[in-house]
Protein backbone atom coordinates (compact mmCIF):
# COMPACT_ATOMS: atom_id res chain seq x y z
CA UNK A 1 0.00 0.00 0.00
CA UNK A 2 2.74 2.53 0.20
CA UNK A 3 3.60 2.54 -2.88
CA UNK A 4 0.18 2.93 -3.97
CA UNK A 5 -0.29 6.54 -5.03
CA UNK A 6 -3.33 8.99 -3.92
CA UNK A 7 -3.55 9.74 -7.05
CA UNK A 8 -4.47 6.20 -8.10
CA UNK A 9 -7.07 5.86 -4.41
CA UNK A 10 -8.97 8.98 -6.14
CA UNK A 11 -9.88 7.19 -8.96
CA UNK A 12 -10.69 4.12 -7.38
CA UNK A 13 -13.02 6.28 -4.94
CA UNK A 14 -14.30 8.21 -7.68
CA UNK A 15 -15.60 4.89 -9.27
CA UNK A 16 -17.18 3.84 -5.99
CA UNK A 17 -19.33 7.07 -5.75
CA UNK A 18 -20.18 6.82 -9.25
CA UNK A 19 -21.38 3.27 -9.17
CA UNK A 20 -22.99 2.90 -5.48
CA UNK A 21 -25.28 6.24 -6.53
CA UNK A 22 -28.20 5.38 -8.68
CA UNK A 23 -28.46 9.30 -9.60
CA UNK A 24 -25.12 9.68 -10.95
CA UNK A 25 -25.83 6.38 -13.08
CA UNK A 26 -24.95 8.69 -16.24
CA UNK A 27 -21.52 10.18 -14.96
CA UNK A 28 -21.07 6.37 -14.13
CA UNK A 29 -21.34 5.14 -18.05
CA UNK A 30 -18.93 8.41 -18.93
CA UNK A 31 -16.77 7.47 -16.78
CA UNK A 32 -16.69 3.52 -17.77
CA UNK A 33 -16.40 4.65 -21.52
CA UNK A 34 -13.58 6.91 -21.13
CA UNK A 35 -11.84 4.07 -19.53
CA UNK A 36 -12.53 1.64 -21.94
CA UNK A 37 -11.83 3.67 -25.27
CA UNK A 38 -7.98 4.29 -23.07
CA UNK A 39 -7.16 0.97 -22.00
CA UNK A 40 -5.93 0.13 -25.29
CA UNK A 41 -3.47 2.98 -25.97
CA UNK A 42 -2.32 2.24 -22.18
CA UNK A 43 -1.40 -1.19 -22.61
CA UNK A 44 0.70 -0.74 -25.95
CA UNK A 45 2.58 1.67 -24.35
CA UNK A 46 2.99 -0.59 -21.41
CA UNK A 47 3.89 -3.38 -23.68
CA UNK A 48 6.50 -0.72 -25.34
CA UNK A 49 8.29 -0.42 -22.24
CA UNK A 50 8.56 -4.01 -21.12
CA UNK A 51 10.37 -4.26 -24.68
CA UNK A 52 12.00 -1.16 -23.63
CA UNK A 53 13.13 -2.18 -20.25
CA UNK A 54 14.29 -5.79 -20.95
CA UNK A 55 11.27 -6.77 -18.75
CA UNK A 56 9.60 -8.60 -22.20
CA UNK A 57 8.85 -11.90 -20.50
CA UNK A 58 6.28 -14.26 -22.13
CA UNK A 59 3.39 -13.99 -19.98
CA UNK A 60 3.77 -9.70 -19.93
CA UNK A 61 4.23 -10.13 -23.66
CA UNK A 62 0.89 -12.18 -24.02
CA UNK A 63 -0.97 -10.60 -21.64
CA UNK A 64 -1.00 -7.07 -22.92
CA UNK A 65 -1.11 -7.90 -26.46
CA UNK A 66 -4.51 -9.81 -25.99
CA UNK A 67 -5.68 -7.26 -24.05
CA UNK A 68 -4.48 -4.35 -26.96
CA UNK A 69 -6.84 -6.49 -29.09
CA UNK A 70 -9.24 -7.29 -26.81
CA UNK A 71 -10.00 -4.06 -25.44
CA UNK A 72 -10.25 -2.68 -28.71
CA UNK A 73 -13.72 -4.02 -29.37
CA UNK A 74 -15.03 -4.13 -25.84
CA UNK A 75 -14.32 -0.55 -25.69
CA UNK A 76 -16.05 -0.26 -29.13
CA UNK A 77 -19.07 -2.39 -27.78
CA UNK A 78 -18.77 -0.17 -24.29
CA UNK A 79 -19.68 3.28 -26.57
CA UNK A 80 -21.73 1.66 -29.40
CA UNK A 81 -23.58 -0.47 -27.35
CA UNK A 82 -24.38 1.18 -23.64
CA UNK A 83 -23.49 4.64 -23.71
CA UNK A 84 -24.95 5.72 -27.19
CA UNK A 85 -27.89 3.47 -26.46
CA UNK A 86 -28.24 5.19 -22.99
CA UNK A 87 -28.01 8.70 -24.43
CA UNK A 88 -30.48 8.32 -27.72
CA UNK A 89 -33.64 7.37 -24.96
CA UNK A 90 -32.07 10.02 -22.60
CA UNK A 91 -30.53 12.63 -24.42
CA UNK A 92 -30.93 15.14 -21.78
CA UNK A 93 -28.54 12.78 -19.77
CA UNK A 94 -25.19 13.58 -22.69
CA UNK A 95 -23.98 16.09 -20.44
CA UNK A 96 -24.25 14.30 -17.52
CA UNK A 97 -21.89 10.96 -19.47
CA UNK A 98 -19.33 13.69 -20.71
CA UNK A 99 -19.15 14.78 -17.15
CA UNK A 100 -18.30 11.38 -16.42
CA UNK A 101 -16.15 10.81 -18.91
CA UNK A 102 -14.13 14.17 -17.88
CA UNK A 103 -13.77 13.10 -14.42
CA UNK A 104 -12.58 9.88 -15.31
CA UNK A 105 -9.99 11.52 -17.89
CA UNK A 106 -9.40 14.14 -14.89
CA UNK A 107 -8.23 11.45 -12.85
CA UNK A 108 -6.20 9.82 -15.44
CA UNK A 109 -3.90 13.23 -16.13
CA UNK A 110 -3.56 13.53 -12.37
CA UNK A 111 -2.13 9.80 -11.92
CA UNK A 112 0.34 10.05 -14.84
CA UNK A 113 1.61 13.28 -14.13
CA UNK A 114 1.94 11.93 -10.44
CA UNK A 115 3.61 9.47 -11.71
CA UNK A 116 6.33 10.89 -13.47
CA UNK A 117 7.08 12.72 -10.95
CA UNK A 118 7.83 10.48 -8.62
CA UNK A 119 10.19 8.76 -11.26
CA UNK A 120 11.85 12.14 -11.62
CA UNK A 121 12.46 12.64 -8.16
CA UNK A 122 13.71 8.70 -7.97
CA UNK A 123 15.86 9.21 -10.63
CA UNK A 124 17.19 13.12 -9.55
CA UNK A 125 18.05 10.94 -5.73
CA UNK A 126 19.89 8.30 -7.70
CA UNK A 127 22.09 11.27 -9.51
CA UNK A 128 21.92 9.60 -12.42
CA UNK A 129 24.23 10.70 -15.40
CA UNK A 130 23.34 8.10 -17.66
CA UNK A 131 21.77 9.84 -21.49
CA UNK A 132 18.50 9.23 -21.45
CA UNK A 133 15.46 9.93 -24.44
CA UNK A 134 13.39 12.16 -22.59
CA UNK A 135 14.02 15.49 -20.87
CA UNK A 136 15.54 15.77 -17.15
Amino acid sequence: MSRTLPTDLFAGRLFSLLGLNRRLHFEYLGALVASEALDPDHNEKVLEGLQRTGLWDTASREYFQVHVELERAHGSGWLDNVTLSAVTAAPEMTAAVLAGAELRLNTCADFYDAMLASFRSARSATADTRETPWPR
